[in-house]
């Protein structure tokens, strides 16, 4: 929810949805136009889909804490999986959040940002 999509009704009144940068949905785009439909999410109290974000940053007693407390303590949003590693004084991090819209998500993720020695953090798209 929340994401920017397209969707595509086939003669059979199948729709078809793909994220908005897709290639298929670009190409779908180029050659069937006529079938591309309006669709605007609905935000859900009821249903979740996952958020993926990995970080980087300048590891530290309690970054692992700060970051819990944006996610869980300030959004409330669950927190699905969570792995960090640290070599060298260098963190990387991975956190599967389960989401209600992509606006809650957004909000968390910029917030993430502006912890002490962030050096980035970043949503998943793809792996």
């Amino acid at each position: 929810p929340g994401e920017a999509v397209i969707c595509f009704q086939n003669e059979n009144g199948k729709v078809f949805v793909h994220h908005k940068n897709c290639k298929i949905a670009i190409r779908q785009a180029a050659q069937h136009g006529n079938q591309i439909i309006n669709y605007l999410w609905k935000e859900h109290k009821s249903h979740t889909f996952p958020f993926t974000i990995v970080m980087e940053g300048f590891d530290r007693v309690g970054i692992l804490s700060e970051v819990s407390e944006i996610i869980s303590g300030k959004y409330n949003v669950n927190i699905r999986s969570v792995g960090f590693e640290s070599k060298e004084g260098i963190f990387t991090g991975r956190i599967e959040l389960l989401v209600f819209h992509i606006k809650g998500a957004g909000k968390v993720l910029t917030e993430l940002k502006k912890i002490k020695g962030m050096r980035s953090a970043k949503r998943l798209l793809e792996e």
